[in-house]
């Protein structure tokens, strides 16, 4: 279902409380979410991949070296869950397990050069679909979400739950595009 953006003005008008506001923006980023993943094409040679698959690679794309203990906890999923998701993405070479360098018996993951070559062109594409789409707004429109970008990266800083950090973690891959978060330590992982 397509919004308008008197469905936007007329929400907007309504809402004069936190609890709408809040109410407003859910509405808003999931109708977002789902938008995106309708008009995100898979990289070359690939075919779409279920949420959860996504989520995964997006996840160690953003922080390489990541155990299946932290990728769950992150996910919110059970590790046996992850760890099967690590598997079927190891077996398409989009992940791969290593050691650690820090304690060999701890397993990170991290993506494959097909995995980085297929993130650069999946962000390239939705770039220009959302570089299309803003060229249909009026410049008042471009300016509003320009101006409310840093504080909707605050926004989703304020509302990631809390995490315990052991040791720093690794850096975000080059061309990576992460959520302003902080690094957790390592856990212990058999996968």
């Amino acid at each position: 279902m397509a919004y308008s953006r008197l469905d936007y003005d007329r929400t907007m008008t309504a809402a004069a409380s936190p609890a709408d506001l809040s109410a407003d923006l859910t509405r808003l980023i999931w109708t977002l979410h789902r938008t995106l993943r309708a008009v995100a094409e898979p990289p070359d040679g690939h075919h779409v991949r279920p949420p959860a698959q996504v989520e995964m690679l997006q996840l160690v794309l953003d922080r390489p070296g990541i155990s299946v203990r932290e990728a769950a906890e992150t996910l919110r999923m059970m590790p046996n869950n992850v760890s099967n998701l690590v598997t079927l993405l190891v077996r398409d070479n989009l992940l791969e397990r290593r050691p650690a360098i820090s304690d060999r018996r701890l397993v990170e993951l991290h993506p494959t050069p097909e995995m980085l070559t297929g993130g650069r062109q999946v962000r390239s594409g939705m770039a220009s679909r959302i570089t299309d789409a803003l060229a249909e707004l009026p410049p008042e429109s471009i300016a509003r979400i320009r101006a409310a970008s840093p504080d909707l990266w605050a926004l989703t800083e304020a509302l990631a739950p809390p995490r315990a950090t052991h040791h720093e973690g690794p850096t975000p891959a080059a061309g990576s595009n992460p959520a302003p978060m902080t690094s957790t330590g390592r856990g212990m992982t058999t996968s």
